[in-house]
């Protein structure tokens, strides 16, 4: 556009416009004539003007007193001359009027009547606005902010983002389950003992090169330990014999073979009746074939019952079992099994300290962490939540005495279990004397790589 006559005219509608410039072909599409936008915001000022009302500034016209003409502006932030001085200025454009505020402010966010409640544009339509401004003296400038009500970018993204916060608040009635068990009918009878055939299978057995290879069985999601594929019936009883899910019962296993194979009758010694089917597990690249099956299925005598909880199988109770000792089966269902190693470890000569934390550990201190079961535990159902310290010879026996201090001979081994992520270093604090005979403490960090995780 290069000209357009008259320039100016009524705001009621009815003059003819004349617009000339280049390119007014229609070869895309049809020629759109708007007029009254898109040349930003009209910018008129009055000197040596002091309306009363701020308001009186939307009856100003060209023919009030002080009248400097017009400007257009393309943003609606503006700052005069410190110089200029006693004028008022009104912008004008096309948006609603939305927002006040009737003193000085440095920011959006002075006063609620700055910010407007949500206003919904529709693309191609004309939304009028107003500005008002009086200046008295010193500078004079005015902000207008616009965002969008929804916007795919973050704070972190733009400035021009204010990123949503939400509170969410909710609340529920905690009630606690209750299940029954009843035992009805409960006959018993004499029992049969459960048999399953385990063959193993593969090149090696023709080869007598089955040491070489390994597997594993399991049991309600229990593994034994790496087996070798010509696995004597000891090694294999033994290994089964070990897996808490088959005791307090045992395996008698009796081995024979074939040119092809190791054949396995594994028999539990029980009066549970029915075991699941074993399962197996190769080791990677191994190449060898396990085929289980049942040769005789268990009956039980009905002497005792087992639980089973999330494939895990109580201890066995009966029909007479008291209440504590159903609570501790069920409660033993949700804890670890202690390794026999350290299952019946007790304080005493061989022992200076010892703490499973399935009785009371009740330091207040922060620095000694928090009992809790919300993680299973290495053994038991009971572990210390982020402890910094482990021991102090202040500590107290369950007889109320300390424990002191601890000499390094004969305790000489610190064993802990963990998971997690622990510091790469053990702190001691501890006595000696030198060369001099002279007794020394210091606080000493011994540099020691944990494994990190689970």
């Amino acid at each position: 556009i290069t000209r357009i006559s008259p320039s100016q005219g009524s705001t009621q509608g009815g003059t003819l416009l004349t617009i000339s410039g280049r390119f007014f072909d229609q070869t895309d599409f049809p020629v759109l004539v708007l007029v009254g936008g898109g040349r930003g915001l009209k910018l008129e000022v009055w000197n040596n003007s002091r309306p009363v009302l701020l308001e009186e500034i939307l009856e100003y016209s060209e023919k009030t007193p002080g009248y400097m003409g017009a400007s257009w502006a393309d943003s609606a932030s503006y700052v005069w001359p410190m110089e200029q001085d006693t004028f008022v200025a009104r912008f004008s454009g096309f948006l609603v009027r939305i927002a006040y505020h009737s003193s000085n402010a440095n920011n959006y966010f002075s006063s609620p009547t700055q910010r407007s409640d949500d206003i919904h544009l529709q693309e191609g339509k004309e939304y009028y606005i107003e500005i008002l401004l009086q200046e008295y003296r010193l500078s004079a400038f005015v902000d207008v902010g616009l965002y969008l009500y929804k916007s795919v970018y973050t704070e972190q993204q733009t400035e021009d983002a204010v990123s949503e916060e939400q509170v969410i608040k909710s609340q529920s009635t905690v009630v606690q389950e209750v299940q029954v068990i009843t035992l009805e009918n409960w006959e018993t009878t004499h029992a049969t003992n459960e048999v399953q055939k385990v063959m193993v299978t593969g090149p090696c057995v023709e080869a007598n090169l089955c040491s070489l290879y390994q597997y594993r069985l399991i049991y309600n999601m229990e593994k034994t330990v790496w087996l070798p594929a010509d696995a004597s019936e000891f090694i294999l009883q033994s290994a089964l014999n070990d897996l808490w899910s088959i005791k307090p019962d045992t395996v008698q296993v009796i081995r024979t073979q074939d040119p092809r194979s190791y054949v396995y009758l594994i028999t539990f010694i029980s009066t549970r009746g029915d075991f699941d089917l074993l399962s197996y597990e190769v080791f990677e690249g191994n190449n060898v074939t396990l085929a289980i099956t049942e040769q005789t299925k268990g009956k039980p005598s009905l002497n005792t019952f087992t639980l089973n909880w999330d494939g895990i199988t109580s201890r066995p109770l009966t029909p007479q079992s008291s209440e504590a000792e159903f609570q501790a089966a069920v409660e033993e269902m949700v804890s670890s099994k202690c390794p026999p190693q350290i299952a019946n470890f007790e304080e005493g000569f061989v022992v200076k300290y010892f703490r499973d934390y399935e009785t009371d550990f009740n330091l207040e201190h922060t620095n000694r962490g928090q009992k809790t079961a919300e993680t299973d535990a290495y053994c038991g159902r009971y572990s210390l939540k982020n402890p910094a310290v482990l021991f102090d010879s202040a500590d107290v026996k369950p007889n109320r005495l300390p424990y002191g201090d601890i000499l390094l001979f004969p305790y000489n081994q610190l064993c802990l279990a963990y998971k997690g992520f622990l510091a790469n270093y053990i702190g001691l604090k501890f006595q000696y004397q030198d060369t001099s005979k002279i007794t020394r403490s210091t606080d000493t960090q011994f540099t020691f790589k944990f494994a990190y995780g689970n």
